[in-house]
This record gives C-alpha cells, sequence and structure tokens, in this order.
C-alpha cells in the first residue's frame, strides 16, 4: 500500500513557509528593528550619536539656527525694501525726475476687452444690453471713486478749485465732481445710448510731474493754437487717417479742452483724484471703423506712440 506520510509532510513545511506571520510576531519583530536602529546609532563607549557627542550635535545645530535666522533677516530686509520704499501704495513707480518717465502717459475709457488689451471700441447703439454693460463698466471700473460718498472720510483735505486754486498748500486736493464731465454722466448713458459716445481720458499719475506752459505762442504747436490756453493741459482728439479726420468734424470736450494745472503735481496727497476729460463724439457714421488718437499738450509734454506717452488711442465703430 503506498505510503503518503513524506509527501503529506513536505505540503505542512510549504504551508507554514507560506503562511503570514501573526500579529504579536509582527510588533515584536518592529520592535526588534528599531531597538537594533537605536543600538546602531548610538556608541555607548565614546558617547556619540551618529558619528557625534553633543558638543558637535550643539555646534550643528546652533550653526543652521544662525543660518537660517539669517536667510530669514535677509528675504524680510528684501521684501520690505521692496514694497515699503520701492512700492510705496501712495506713490507711483516713476516720478517726474526720472530720466525714463519724463513725461505721463494718456489713459482712456472704456476698454471693451481688457484681457486682450484691445482698443477697439464696436457696439450697437440700439442694443441696450451692450449700451447697460458699457455703462455699468465705465462707472464701476473707474468713476465710481470719483463720488463724495468715496471721499467723506478724506473731506477735510479738498478745496474748490473750480475759480483757480486759492490754497498753496501743496498738499490740498483740489476736488474733481462727476457734475464737470456733465453730459457725459451716468443717468445719459455716457451717451452712448444716443449714439453721441463719450471717452473718458485721464493723465498718468507721475511723482512730481509738473506741467509747463508754453513762453510764448509761436511756441504752441499749431494743431491747438486755437484753442490753447495759459494753465492748461490742453487736450485734442483727432483721426490718424483723411476718412477719421472727416468724419470726426463735431467733437465736445468738458469740463474743458484739457486739464488745469491747479491738479499737479501730485505727490501722494491723501484722497487725491486725478482729473478727467470727457470727449463726446457727435454724427459717427454707421459701419465705419475710426482710428482716432487723443494728445495732451503742454511744454515738457513728449509724444511717444509706441510707449503711449503724452497721449491715447482707440478704434470706434458704430453698427
Amino acid at each position: 500500500m503506498y505510503d503518503n506520510s513524506l509527501e503529506k509532510k513536505l505540503k505542512l513545511e510549504k504551508r507554514v513557509r507560506t503562511e503570514p506571520p501573526s500579529q504579536k510576531e509582527g510588533i515584536s519583530g518592529l520592535c526588534q528593528t528599531i531597538n537594533q536602529f537605536f543600538i546602531n546609532s548610538y556608541d555607548a563607549e565614546k558617547k556619540e550619536l551618529w558619528g557625534r557627542n553633543y558638543i558637535r550635535w550643539l555646534q550643528l545645530i546652533g550653526f543652521y539656527i544662525c543660518f537660517y535666522a539669517g536667510l530669514a533677516c535677509f528675504f524680510s530686509a528684501v521684501w520690505f525694501t521692496w514694497f515699503r520704499v520701492i512700492l510705496n501704495a501712495d506713490d507711483p513707480i516713476y516720478s517726474g525726475e526720472d530720466g525714463m518717465a519724463w513725461t505721463p502717459g494718456v489713459s482712456h475709457i472704456p476698454i471693451l476687452d481688457p484681457e486682450r488689451k484691445s482698443t477697439l471700441i464696436r457696439y450697437v447703439r440700439s442694443n441696450e444690453t451692450q449700451v447697460g454693460m458699457i455703462r455699468e463698466m465705465m462707472y464701476q471700473d473707474f468713476l465710481s471713486g470719483y463720488e463724495p460718498a468715496e471721499w467723506t472720510s478724506e473731506n477735510g483735505n479738498f478745496i474748490d478749485c473750480t475759480e483757480g486754486r486759492t490754497d498753496p498748500d501743496i498738499e490740498k486736493v483740489c476736488e474733481f465732481k462727476l457734475d464737470y464731465i456733465r453730459p457725459c454722466v451716468y443717468e445719459d448713458d455716457y451717451g452712448w445710448w444716443e449714439g453721441e459716445p463719450c471717452i473718458i481720458l485721464k493723465l498718468n499719475r507721475i511723482n512730481n510731474w509738473e506741467p509747463e506752459n508754453y513762453e510764448s505762442i509761436d511756441e504752441v504747436p499749431e494743431e491747438i493754437r486755437d484753442v490753447w490756453k495759459p494753465d492748461v493741459i490742453t487736450v485734442k482728439c483727432f483721426g490718424t487717417d483723411p476718412v477719421t479726420n472727416e468724419s470726426l468734424a463735431d467733437i465736445a470736450y468738458y469740463p474743458q479742452q484739457g486739464w488745469s494745472f491747479d491738479y499737479f503735481p501730485f505727490v501722494g496727497q491723501q484722497g487725491y483724484k486725478s482729473p478727467l476729460v470727457a470727449v463726446q463724439l457727435f454724427n459717427l457714421p454707421h459701419r465705419s471703423l475710426l482710428f482716432i488718437t487723443c494728445r495732451a499738450y503742454t511744454k515738457n509734454m513728449i509724444h511717444h506712440p509706441v510707449y503711449g506717452l503724452g497721449q491715447t488711442r482707440f478704434e470706434i465703430i458704430s453698427d
């Protein structure tokens, strides 16, 4: 008869080898591993942990504390210098004394596609939704900051300059009210519903920059000689091609054709609001793309179309 005892013995040994260790055996093995790790890490004879005695460990720890503390102080000083000195929230980056910022730029609203930085203004005058969008964009993104409610905490710093600056204190701010650019106001849809759109112009801030008068009428550029006034930064909008020039025969400027010298210089005054000029365009042709440039003129104003110095440009088409 066949004796299968040897076969049973082999199967039993195989089962013992393949069975996982019990939980108690696993914990015991882990404790042995940890114990062996510390035994190998600490040399009782030399009293060293991982090859260093306590003096060398204190030296190493002290070194890294000093190193990272010095690194933290260095970066803190860099951040403080950058955000408190170079990027002062109350001042523009450039000043009128900087060679690279010898003249301010001119900004305009609305910009209908700020993400693409497109200067094209395309609208349908009979489209109530689009006109409402333009009106809200102009007000919420920019003009709401000129409401008197925004100035209540700083009213003591404002003076009325409608008849000229009467207070020589440069820290006093000439107030600019939205009524000054009427009829280009919110309740009249800034003229867009009537097909007589208003473009709002603003001179960008440059710290300590002051406009200079032309010394004589002969110095005044010929294109503004008929509208130029002393102590005013004159503004003139014109077409960059004959078709646009012919279509821009009827333009109005509010409150005047330029910015008064009374609002300058900007030196970080509390509550300062840049003066505005509203340019209203009348009798625009339908479905005709117009290329318009608006320039600011003073003796120390330089025009550079690439860098946008002293001027701004936009395109407008009415469908």
